[in-house]
């Protein structure tokens, strides 16, 4: 079984607020309520017979039969009860039953059927403390319960507690959970052969007045739209909140109560040491009806070691706002920040976005390629888009060498067996020849030049090790040029292609590699002949 560490203080605190909770029972009118719209949304099971349809109501269990308004023929079938052709999962106004709504359920898929719904009831535990308890609802409509009772067919009961602190400044969760020893309230949604609950969406609320006597009614609760027992709990963990709802900062109150994540130490009280921001910017935004994201770039100009002016902070914002990412924070030792927005503004490309992520990637390979960016002719180039393509060719060029320089000292056998290789399947014929790969150098750079995967380290490892040999296939008049790759395993080829892992002059190469195959064998039966003493002249002719 597996163990989960646990917390001795919120275990303790889970169990003292339940037992209080336990004591209080679920409210009647909500019991009634969540009743009412459970039979008001009950199932009307159907079996159609040639003109008729056979109905059994789900609350009453009354089985009637009606005439399908579709076959009604003459006057005298005027007056027999009809009803609309029912179709499986079809929602109808009124049960021709018991007279609610209701949903048509085919005879042959009513089979352990059941319908749930859930709601939010919520219950003051003094000024700092609320309670959301989330009630669920069940009602079985299986055929053998079909005979039983409406209320015999229910099970009601709470499936999750939230709690919303003022004092700690935070919402908790609670999960009733089955266990061996019965049910229990649990902290963690985590278990081991437990069920565990979620919150569906949409429910309805009762006793919302509670919240008026909690600390939460300092919020201007109105203006909260959707699930409140969700939006509840940002209000518990943002206190501050209330002040930006009052002095009319709108925008960034919304966008946290919507769940807009932003960077806060918690452990501070004053909002602007919260968010991490001075005091005078904490004005501004409250002031002028700021968004995140500009105090977002107030914890990025504090972060960068930058003066917290205004003027920097607009800048920034500007620059997010328009660039779709924060400027890396080594820039700003060679430029200003209104340098760097002056020559970003320039649409070096066709849109400001394609500007600010080409100058980002032109920067990162001048700093890989040693360039001095103190130096204005690097730092800020008249043609980027130029600049960027020859910075970028550089950089892959460096990396490209590194990445050799790593591979030759990985590879080293490559090197050291290419003479005793070579005797072996070097060939020259006609207007080809054929040798093997002299270093992992070459296996690399024959990759990059044909376009295919030759240079990985899997073909790297396998020639190292002697498990299979790359070959390289040349035109005798051209022999530094690459024209065809071939893996090959003793006599064997595995594989072989020419550019872009394509064969397009395989009528020419495959009837060459057959003859090449063959000197390998005749090669090979001479060596054997050499070792057993046999006659080489009969081993050579075959």
């Amino acid at each position: 079984m597996r163990t989960l560490s646990r917390n001795k203080k919120q275990d303790r605190l889970c169990k003292e607020r339940n037992q209080q909770m336990d004591k209080i029972p679920i409210p009647k009118k909500v019991i009634n309520a969540m009743t009412r719209s459970m039979q008001q949304d009950h199932l009307i099971y159907y079996s159609r017979k040639g003109r008729y349809a056979q109905l059994t109501c789900s609350v009453t269990g009354q089985t009637e039969k009606y005439l399908v308004e579709d076959f009604v023929e003459g006057y005298e079938e005027l007056c027999i009860k009809s009803i609309e052709k029912p179709v499986h999962k079809m929602r109808t106004e009124k049960c021709p039953c018991c007279g609610n709504q209701g949903f048509y359920i085919a005879e042959g898929r009513r089979k352990n059927l059941f319908h749930s719904i859930e709601s939010v009831t919520y219950k003051a535990m003094g000024e700092q403390m609320l309670c959301g308890r989330i009630i669920e609802m069940t009602v079985w409509y299986r055929e053998n319960d079909m005979n039983m009772p409406w209320d015999e067919r229910v099970s009601i009961g709470e499936c999750k507690r939230l709690y919303y602190d003022g004092i700690e400044q935070r919402m908790y969760r609670d999960y009733k959970k089955h266990g061996y020893c019965g049910t229990y309230w649990d902290y963690k949604k985590e278990s081991w052969g437990v069920s565990n609950y979620n919150i569906a969406g949409g429910m309805v609320e009762y006793n919302a007045h509670e919240i008026y006597k909690t600390f939460l009614r300092y919020f201007d609760l109105a203006k909260i739209k959707g699930d409140r027992y969700f939006y509840l709990g940002i209000l518990a963990e943002n206190p501050e909140l209330e002040l930006l709802q009052k002095v009319g900062a709108h925008t960034l109150s919304t966008q946290l109560i919507n769940g807009f994540s932003i960077r806060r130490d918690y452990k501070k009280s004053k909002p602007w040491e919260r968010y991490r921001i001075s005091k005078e910017m904490w004005n501004v935004v409250v002031k002028e009806n700021k968004s995140i994201r500009f105090v977002e770039a107030a914890q990025k100009v504090r972060e960068y070691e930058m003066q917290e002016t205004r003027e920097n902070v607009d800048i920034m914002y500007k620059l997010y706002e328009e660039g779709c990412k924060w400027p890396p924070q080594y820039i700003f030792q060679f430029a200003t920040p209104k340098k760097l927005f002056n020559y970003l503004s320039k649409e070096h490309y066709r849109t400001r976005y394609e500007t600010y992520r080409h100058y980002y990637d032109y920067i990162e390979a001048a700093r890989e390629c040693g360039y001095d960016l103190f130096n204005s002719v690097y730092l800020f180039p008249k043609d980027l888009e130029q600049k960027h393509d020859e910075m970028v060719a550089r950089r892959n060029l460096i990396r490209d060498r590194k990445k050799i320089e790593e591979k030759e000292q990985k590879y080293t056998n490559i090197e050291k067996q290419y003479k005793k290789n070579s005797k072996k399947y070097t060939y020259k014929s006609g207007e080809f020849l054929i040798r093997p790969a002299m270093s992992a150098r070459e296996i690399i750079e024959e990759g990059q030049q044909m376009h295919h995967c030759v240079g990985g380290d899997n073909y790297l490892s396998s020639h190292n090790t002697g498990k299979t040999f790359i070959l390289l296939m040349r035109r005798v008049n051209a022999p530094e040029k690459p024209y065809c790759t071939i893996e090959i395993k003793d006599d064997k080829i595995l594989q072989w292609y020419q550019a872009h892992d394509k064969k397009p002059d395989v009528d020419i190469i495959q009837p060459w590699i057959d003859k090449y195959i063959k000197h390998l064998k005749r090669a090979k039966k001479v060596k054997e002949g050499k070792k057993n003493g046999t006659n080489n002249i009969e081993l050579a002719a075959g």
